[in-house]
């Protein structure tokens, strides 16, 4: 296995654009990387265990429906290409979503740590200058005070 610094030494950043971008970088997005390119019909993305003993499977093609449907949510309340979404979500299927509909649409999504209390999430939003904040009833106090 190659060291770590021969792999730096090496690298090529714009030979790796041209070969798997065709030379252009705004081709890339993440959602397309991490979910679109896999919504094979049947295909596994992850498994899903509630703490409640309450299961689920979901499908890449699923996920990929939900963002889509989330993007068009996120377009509709004016966020584009560059803004940032801020997501205030435990570590759930609705995280994923929101992260892959930002993506979608060439937003970026900033993860909010939920274990953060509101002066720390009221910071955070304020300096990355976040078009919107996406989160879930039980987090929906903090941003209040």
């Amino acid at each position: 296995m190659r060291d770590y610094l021969t792999t730096m030494a090496d690298f090529d950043y714009q030979r790796t654009v041209t070969g798997a971008l065709d030379g252009h970088l705004a081709a890339l997005n993440a959602c397309v990387e991490c979910c679109d390119r896999h919504a094979l019909p049947g295909r596994i993305a992850l498994f899903w265990e509630g703490r409640d003993a309450t299961s689920a499977t979901y499908t890449f093609s699923r996920l990929q429906e939900q963002a889509a449907r989330f993007a068009n949510f996120l377009l509709a309340q004016g966020v584009r290409r560059g803004d940032k979404v801020a997501g205030l979500l435990p570590r759930n299927v609705e995280l994923l979503v929101v992260a892959f509909a930002a993506w979608r649409i060439g937003a970026i999504y900033q993860p909010l740590f939920t274990a953060f209390g509101p002066k720390a999430i009221e910071h955070r939003i304020n300096s990355s200058g976040a078009a919107l904040v996406v989160t879930d009833a039980a987090n929906r106090y903090k941003l209040d005070e």
